[in-house]
């Protein structure tokens, strides 16, 4: 299904080639999952036990098809959506909020699905994103063992990686010896072209978006970091950490107009857009874009 790549880029491509294969053997199905069950007890173990989490600012593009997404699932809970912006971003208005129709979709959205989305209009986060971050983890108001997934206004969740994230968590649940406090990803950046992923450079790490709760209050100290404990411990450190390389998260965001990643990629700093653009050394072309982003 891929036109031919480098070995650079392996890492970023073969885990989600698996999971292609996967399917095709029919290990995973295209259909959303009904929630994973415990089949010592036929019960629904993560049903409503997952928050997602979302800072949005001028996300309207690709806001509704991230939440749809996500809030179909059985296992989400809850969706808390905190809109606001760090000082550092210029594309916002006078109170520290979206400038597109932003608003204008999340009110569709409440109006949809109710009191399953918590949406909050918090303006200007003067300690920047890790405040509105740790905004969304108050709201969510979750209790311990309940996992907090962290998702971006520019990210679709696939039904197939979905499922693979379930069959995980549900592991997990099973491992009294192991059950990590954090889980990190691979993620997909797609650049300018929704049929091209941006790969090497800044886009090979692994991507921090889960944590479980547990009796201690979370603490985010910087933002796309993990939470810490009150002493400043990571809760990875902490609790375990664990990667799953056959998770990809798909970040759309990049498909957006050239001022809008700039202003997203590079607030505040010296360069310009060339300058990051040049970080990437080449594109891997797909097949599998989702229908409702195309």
């Amino acid at each position: 299904d891929f036109e031919p790549f480098t070995d650079k880029f392996r890492a970023v491509i073969e885990p989600l080639a698996r999971i292609k294969s996967r399917q095709k053997q029919g290990k995973v199905e295209k259909t959303p999952v009904e929630g994973t069950s415990d089949t010592s007890t036929g019960q629904t173990t993560l049903t409503g036990q997952i928050n997602a989490l979302y800072i949005v600012l001028n996300e309207a593009k690709f806001l509704k098809a991230s939440i749809d997404a996500v809030i179909k699932r059985p296992e989400v809970g809850k969706v808390v959506v905190v809109e606001g912006a760090d000082r550092r971003y210029p594309s916002a208005n006078k109170m520290g909020l979206s400038t597109d129709k932003t608003a204008e979709k999340m009110r569709y959205l409440t109006k949809k699905y109710g009191e399953k989305i918590v949406w909050e209009r918090y303006g200007w986060a003067d300690k920047g994103k890790e405040e509105l971050r740790q905004r969304a983890i108050d709201l969510a108001q979750a209790q311990p063992g309940q996992w907090m997934l962290f998702v971006d206004g520019d990210e679709v969740w696939e039904d197939i990686n979905w499922q693979v994230l379930m069959e995980n968590l549900q592991k997990f649940s099973k491992n009294d010896s192991f059950s990590p406090g954090v889980v990190y990803f691979k993620h997909h950046h797609f650049w300018h072209d929704k049929e091209k992923v941006a790969v090497g450079g800044q886009w090979n790490s692994n991507l921090f978006r889960l944590f479980r709760m547990t009796d201690e209050k979370p603490h985010i100290n910087f933002h796309g970091g993990e939470p810490c404990d009150v002493n400043g411990i990571s809760w990875g450190k902490k609790y375990g950490m664990h990667t799953l390389s056959d998770v990809f998260v798909h970040h759309y965001g990049y498909c957006k107009d050239e001022k809008d990643v700039q202003d997203k990629i590079i607030p505040g700093q010296n360069g310009s857009l060339e300058c990051q653009r040049s970080q990437h050394t080449g594109v891997v072309h797909l097949r599998n874009i989702p229908a409702s982003i195309r």
